[in-house]
């Protein structure tokens, strides 16, 4: 047909003026200069910021970095938030960290220490858990 296409069999893609829907496993789509990819562990990176869910996986970009991984969010524009399961940890310029049966608390140094976690801070946050690494500046 002109101008259209139809779509006949299982996992094609259907086409369509300058917008691209993808159907298919792990596949993206990606859609007017949007990047949306939601399958087996990936990142989902839009318009200058990144997010990356799933695995423990590393994320990294200047400005603002937001990491949620299973049930923890850590974000950093000189503020991080660390919520876990039941612990919350709030910084501007110092760090609260108050988790199962760990506190961390300094001004200008954030020391993060958890299951098999290192998060060590002064204007550079570094975050290594589990084979992953979230460095922002």
């Amino acid at each position: 047909m002109s101008g259209t296409l139809k779509h006949r069999e299982d996992r094609s893609a259907v086409s369509m003026t300058g917008t691209l829907k993808h159907t298919e496993d792990s596949s993206a789509a990606s859609v007017s200069g949007t990047l949306t990819h939601s399958e087996n562990r990936s990142a989902a990176s839009m318009s200058g910021t990144l997010k990356d869910r799933e695995d423990r996986s590393l994320a990294s970009m200047s400005g603002t970095l937001k990491h949620t991984e299973d049930r923890s969010v850590a974000s950093i524009g000189g503020t991080l938030k660390h919520r876990e399961d039941r612990s919350a940890a709030s910084m501007s310029g110092t760090l609260k960290h108050s988790e199962d049966r760990s506190a961390a608390s300094m001004s200008g140094i954030l020391k993060h220490s958890e299951d098999r976690s290192a998060a060590s801070m002064s204007g550079t946050l570094k975050h290594s858990e589990d084979r992953s690494a979230a460095s922002m500046s």
